[in-house]
Parts: C-alpha cells; structure tokens; sequence
C-alpha cells in the first residue's frame, strides 16, 4: 500500500476513535476515480460529523494529531485548514456537520471511512461548481480585463497591469476555449499541458513576465480580436491602448 493510502487508513483510524465524527469522504486525485494520482498528489478530504459537533473537531486537531504527526497548520476557511504532516505531505481539507455536505461543490468523491450504523448519501451532494457555457461571456471578460491591465500600466502600475493581462484575462481566454470533458471544474490550469499541448505556444507568449507585459498583452489581443464580435467599442479602445504605449516606448 502506498504511503498517501496509508496516511488516509490512518486518519480514519484516528477518526474511529472520535466520537463526533462520522465519515471521512475522499476528493481529488485520490477520490473514486484514482488514475491521475502519483507522487506529488496531496490530501484532499472532508471530515463529516454528528450535528452540530463540526465546531468541536475544528477548534481542536488533537484528533488528526494522533493520525499522524503535523508540521505545520493554517486555519484558511471558516470550516477548514491546510496542513503539512512531519513527513512533508501535504493535505487541505474541512470539517463539516452531516447536512452541510451537500452545500458543498465537488467532485470525484469516494467515502472512505463510515462509522457503523451511520449513512452517508454522496450521490447527491456529488457536484460540481456551476459556471457559464457562454463563450462571449468569457471572452468579454478577458477584453475588459486586458483594457483595465493597459490602464494599470499607463499610471506606471505595473504589478497590477501583469496581474490583469497574464493571469485574469488569459485565464478567462482559456475559460472561453472548447475544452470537451478535459479541464478540471475547480481549476483549469491543472494537466493543461497534457490535455491541450496546442495551446503552449499560447501560453508561452502570454506569460512573457514582468518585464514584458505589453508584449504579453498583444498576444491576448491578437486571439481575441481574432474570436470576439465586431463591432466592438472595447476591443478599439484595447487596441488604441497598445498603439498608443507602443509609440511611448
């Protein structure tokens, strides 16, 4: 048995012997579908208590403790933490009360632990994070994102304006690419480059650094007035930017 399958025996063991709690419920890669687990995976898990006894496990990790030794702790959620164990794994998960799981959205989960005479529905709550199909949508919003970032650079904000151009408008560029079944729902960067390698010389020219972001920000411009709807007023304006600071230059 591998060491992150162990860790997981360990924690439901742990959880055994706590009274509040009722079900440890696996996500990620080493939920139901397990294939894209290797060496770097992390721990993703909710930990599923009686009503109303969530507030007791959070306030209190003496229980994950006596799993195994943890390193290092941060409260990052209401209802969660991020962890890493003595040995260096790495492990985010939440505490929940019976009938908040299904509030919750996820996907790929596996209950891996359920205490005797305890039910767990994960059918239901099984879900994913709701999110446009509209193509427009996203591409407008990577437009406006990459006329704000132009902006930015204009009054000499530039962390800002490279923030704006390479990360939110490339990625609502990529939200507006078909993707089929392939992107991850919680975050479109993961396994990119295996699932889409067409789209690396995209992203190469898009993430060109600090030192240059208008470089950058005419590679989105270009894909974008390529794929968005004319007339545009933005999409003018997006490009009356780049003239104009490129004459600057």
């Amino acid at each position: 048995m591998d060491i992150l399958s162990t860790r997981l025996d360990q924690i439901a063991a742990a959880l055994a012997r706590t009274p509040q709690a009722i079900a440890l419920v696996v996500v990620g890669s080493l939920g139901h579908d397990d294939s894209r687990k290797d060496a770097y995976s992390d721990l993703d898990f909710f930990v599923i208590t009686k009503e109303g006894e969530a507030k007791t496990l959070i306030a209190d990790l003496s229980w994950l403790a006596s799993a195994y030794p943890v390193k290092y702790f941060f409260k990052n959620t209401r209802d969660g933490y991020k962890i890493l164990f003595s040995d260096a794994i790495y492990s985010e998960f939440a505490v929940l009360n019976s009938n908040e799981l299904i509030n919750i959205p996820y996907t790929n989960a596996r209950l891996h632990w359920l205490k005797p005479g305890c039910q767990l529905s994960l059918e239901i709550a099984n879900k994913i994070p709701l999110k446009s199909t509209d193509v427009d949508f996203y591409l407008n919003e990577a437009l406006c994102n990459l006329f704000v970032g132009l902006s930015r650079y204009r009054r000499q904000e530039y962390y800002s304006s490279y923030l704006f151009i390479s990360h939110y408008a490339l990625t609502n560029l990529l939200k507006a690419h078909d993707w089929g079944t392939q992107s991850d729902p919680f975050d479109i960067s993961r396994r990119l480059e295996k699932s889409h390698p067409e789209l690396i010389p995209l992203l190469q020219a898009s993430l060109q650094g600090y030192a240059h972001i208008l470089e950058s920000a005419r590679t989105i411009a270009s894909y974008l007035s390529s794929h968005i709807n004319y007339p545009n007023e933005m999409m003018n304006q997006v490009l009356f930017l780049l003239k104009s600071l490129k004459e600057e230059e």
